[in-house]
C-alpha cells in the first residue's frame, strides 16, 4: 500500500494505510459497523456481509474505490446521539475499532432488536409467575438486589406507596407489577436454611407442603403397601429428629408405574438409607430403628448388621474391656436388597 501512495506521487499518510488495511485486512463478514455523523453522532448501523471488493473509480464515478457489501440493521433519518450506543463521543477518524469497554451493549441491543413494551389490558390482567427454586441456597441480595423492598404488595406499581428503581445497565426505570407472582421453593432440613426466613419473612408468606403419602394409595408392591410404609417410617422420623427431615412421597412415585421389588430394592438402596445416613449423622443405631431392623426375627432381613461379632470385640479389647465397649461398626447388608427366589422341590425319579 506504502508503494502505490509513493508511486502516484501521493503525499503519504501512515494513518491512510492503516484505514485500509483495516477494511481489507481487519473486518469480518458478521461484524457491526457503526456510521458516525460526526463525533457526537451516528446515522447508521450495518452488518458485514460480502468480502473486499476494489471498485473502478471511473465507472463508479464517485471517487471511492474500497467496497464492502453490507446488510442495514437501521438507518436513521435524523442521525441519533452517540451516547445511545457508547459512553464517550467518536473519534474523529474513518475506520476504527470500537473497543468493548466504550460500547453499552444493552443500550445497542435495544436499538437493533426494538420491542413493543406497550400491553393490552389483557397482558395486565394475566398472572405472570417466577419460579426460584432452592431460594435459601442463593444469595438474597444478588438474587434480588434493590428489587427486594419493590417485591412488597404495598411497593408493587399502581400501589399509593410504589417505589422504582433506575437500572444499573440500561438506567431504564423498574417497578414490579401487581401481576407478577414469586414462588420460592426451599427445603427446611436444609442447613443452610438458617437466617433466610429473617430477609424473606416480610416480602413472602411461607405455606408448608409436607409429605403426601396418599398420593402413593393403592400403591403394593409384593404385597408391601407403600402408603403405610412411607407414614410409618415418617413418623419414628419424627420422634427421632422432627417434621421437617421426614421424607417427601417423591422418592415412591416410580413405583406407581413400576411396581417391583426390585425397583423398591433401589429406591432404599441408592436414596432413603443414603438420605438417612446424612440426617442422623451415621448413627446406625437410629437408622435401624427407623427402619424397624431391631424387631426382625431374622438377621438376613435386616437392611444393617453388625460388623463384628462378640469374638471380634474380645479378640481386638479382651474379655475383661470387652463388655465395656459399645461396638459402633455397622454395615450394609447387600443381601437383605436382593430378590428373594425360593429354589424349585427337587423332583426324584425312581
Amino acid at each position: 500500500i506504502t508503494s502505490v501512495f509513493e508511486k502516484s506521487g501521493s503525499k503519504f499518510k501512515d494513518y491512510a494505510v492503516t484505514a485500509v488495511e483495516i477494511f481489507l485486512l481487519k473486518l469480518q463478514i458478521g461484524d457491526l459497523v457503526v456510521i458516525s455523523d460526526g463525533n457526537s453522532k451516528f446515522r447508521a448501523i450495518a452488518e458485514i456481509t460480502g468480502n473486499y471488493k476494489c471498485l473502478s473509480r471511473e465507472v463508479e464515478d464517485d471517487g471511492y474505490g474500497q467496497c464492502r457489501e453490507v446488510r442495514w440493521l437501521q438507518i436513521y433519518a435524523k442521525s441519533r446521539p452517540a451516547d445511545d450506543i457508547l459512553d464517550k463521543n467518536f473519534m474523529m477518524k474513518s475506520i476504527y475499532r470500537l473497543r468493548d469497554g466504550s460500547i453499552n451493549l444493552s443500550k445497542l441491543s435495544k436499538l437493533l432488536n426494538p420491542v413493543d413494551t406497550t400491553l393490552d389490558q389483557s397482558d395486565i390482567n394475566t398472572a405472570k409467575v417466577l419460579i426460584i427454586d432452592e431460594i435459601n441456597r442463593g444469595n438474597i441480595s444478588r438474587i434480588f438486589g434493590e428489587l427486594i423492598t419493590l417485591i412488597e404488595p404495598s411497593k408493587r406499581a399502581g400501589e399509593d406507596e410504589a417505589l422504582e428503581v433506575t437500572l444499573p445497565y440500561s438506567k431504564d426505570p423498574f417497578s414490579v407489577p401487581n401481576n407478577v407472582y414469586l414462588i420460592g421453593t426451599m427445603n427446611t432440613a436444609d442447613r443452610s436454611l438458617a437466617g433466610v426466613d429473617i430477609a424473606l419473612r416480610r416480602r413472602f408468606s411461607f405455606i408448608e407442603m409436607p409429605p403426601k403419602p396418599e398420593l402413593l394409595k393403592e400403591v403394593i408392591v409384593e404385597g408391601v403397601d407403600i402408603e403405610k410404609l412411607l407414614t410409618v417410617i415418617n413418623q419414628r422420623i419424627e420422634v427421632l429428629l422432627d417434621r421437617d427431615h421426614c421424607l417427601g412421597h417423591a422418592y415412591f412415585m416410580d413405583l406407581k408405574t413400576d411396581k417391583t421389588i426390585e425397583k423398591l430394592a433401589f429406591i432404599f438402596q441408592q436414596k432413603i438409607l443414603p438420605l438417612l445416613q446424612e440426617y442422623f449423622f451415621e448413627d446406625w443405631e437410629r437408622i435401624c430403628w427407623v427402619l424397624n431392623d431391631h424387631r426382625k426375627s431374622n438377621p438376613d432381613h435386616c437392611f444393617l448388621i453388625r460388623s463384628n461379632s462378640e469374638a471380634d470385640i474380645k479378640s481386638l479389647f479382651g474379655e475383661k474391656v470387652a463388655p465395656n465397649i459399645q461396638d459402633r461398626c455397622w454395615q450394609l447388608n447387600k443381601d437383605a436388597f436382593r430378590v428373594y427366589k425360593p429354589k424349585p422341590p427337587k423332583i426324584l425319579i425312581s
